[in-house]
């Protein structure tokens, strides 16, 4: 159990023997193993959850709500053991750091191998033993193969978050970072150096901004705004929703199809397939339809080649109004097709969502739909996007309940609403 786990891990390290750390070690090795277990249980219990909650409100049956409802119980619980294994891991790298300096410069060496003979949650479990050497040769050359050769994300992650606050060696690491083939690694670096207040980044800020995609460039804006720069805002393309630009190629559209659409329905399909036929070929589109159920055209993002945009034109054309507007449900497919929900450790292509809603936002509830409670979407899409890696626009053809909660989700991750 977890408890003994932690209760055990303590003991080894109370004892003060250099094995113990050894011991340690191998349990994080193993703890690292079980997590990538858990990851993929996680995500096979995602995969099977979608699959129920995707299908036809007809076949939404009393046996169908029961099988919707044990998948959340069974995503909830993959959930949770993630999680705890996750802070035990916490725990066992915070005993790590009280182990006596010969113990701790063998466990440095294991860290820094040029072959990666430890798993990547163990080496990113003793990057910060690796902090008090920094200001030497060996240090630096140490946190130069975590930051730069280590094939892991999460292990230069790590790294990058233990750098200390200051030091002459600090601001051109993290500003190298800037170039990180990971898209997560390049968006802390950046939030790193506001943090720091490297004004002498400022340039290298500007010039990944000009190369960067929309989720990377407000990471960069921001940086540059607390740096005291103006940076120019990325320019708009040639996609357009009910007038409003949408800066982006690379975007899953949502729209409700409840029954309070029913007189907006057959415009706002005609704009948002206007807006998938201005989307660029290399763009990359997915598109969610939901009323009292949620459907999606494909179940991964396609490219905006001219048949997948007639094929998605042909599909929207054939969905019509029904009744409730399951709001939460078709936000964590719009995610999921951004591979954020649960986060599969790749980069996403999906970079914004545009949603398109006029029925007052309602809960899936087994087998039917329930009311709302205040901020319930908001927090659900305050976890889901954390990192503020996806822009989310709206367009509301409704006043009250529904325009408040998109001027909400708009508001916290970094979109515009329009209002026609």
């Amino acid at each position: 159990s977890l408890e003994t786990k932690r209760r055990l891990v303590a003991d080894l390290a109370d004892t003060r023997r250099a094995d113990a750390w050894l011991l340690i070690l191998a349990a994080l090795e193993r703890e690292g193993l079980h997590l990538d277990a858990l990851g993929r249980e996680r995500a096979e219990a995602w995969r099977y959850t979608q699959s129920l909650w995707s299908r036809p409100r007809g076949q939404h049956h009393l046996a169908h709500a029961r099988r919707v409802r044990a998948s959340f119980d069974a995503l909830g619980e993959a959930d949770r053991r993630w999680f705890r294994e996750r802070m035990l891991v916490g725990q066992m790298a915070a005993r790590m750091r009280a182990a006596p300096e010969p113990v701790r410069a063998l466990l440095r060496r294991e860290a820094t191998s040029p072959v990666a003979l430890l798993h990547p949650v163990a080496r990113a479990a003793l990057v910060p033993l690796l902090v008090g050497g920094l200001d030497g040769a060996e240090g630096v050359r140490a946190y130069r193969q975590l930051l730069e050769r280590d094939e892991d994300v999460r292990v230069r992650l790590a790294a990058l978050e233990a750098l200390p606050e200051d030091g002459r060696t600090v601001l051109p690491l993290l500003m190298r970072r800037l170039r990180d083939p990971s898209w997560v690694v390049r968006i802390a670096a950046a939030r790193l150096l506001a943090k720091r207040g490297a004004a002498d980044a400022s340039g290298l800020l500007e010039d990944a901004m000009r190369r960067a995609g929309p989720r990377e460039a407000l990471a960069h804006q921001r940086a540059l705004r607390e740096l005291g720069a103006t940076p120019d805002a990325p320019a708009p393309g040639p996609v357009t929703l009910y007038g409003t630009p949408v800066p982006s190629r690379h975007v899953v559209f949502v729209l409700d199809a409840s029954a309070a659409m029913a007189g907006s329905l057959t415009r706002a399909k005609a704009e948002i397939e206007s807006a998938i036929r201005a989307l660029p070929e290399d763009g990359t589109f997915g598109l969610v339809v939901f009323h009292g159920a949620v459907m999606h055209w494909k179940p991964e993002p396609v490219p905006a080649s001219a048949e997948n945009k007639r094929d998605a034109a042909a599909w929207l054309a054939r969905q019509d109004a029904e009744w409730n507007a399951c709001l939460d449900g078709a936000m964590r497919e719009a995610f999921r097709l951004a591979r954020l929900a649960p986060p599969t450790g790749a980069d996403a292509p999906i970079d914004t969502i545009v949603v398109v809603a006029a029925g007052r936002p309602q809960a899936y509830a087994p087998g039917k739909a329930g009311p709302i409670r205040d901020g319930y979407i908001e927090r659900l899409v305050g976890v889901w996007n954390r990192n503020r890696r996806v822009r989310i626009q709206a367009v509301a053809l409704a006043d009250g309940p529904v325009r408040a909660v998109l001027e909400q989700l708009a508001r916290d991750n970094d979109g515009v609403v329009t209002t026609p």
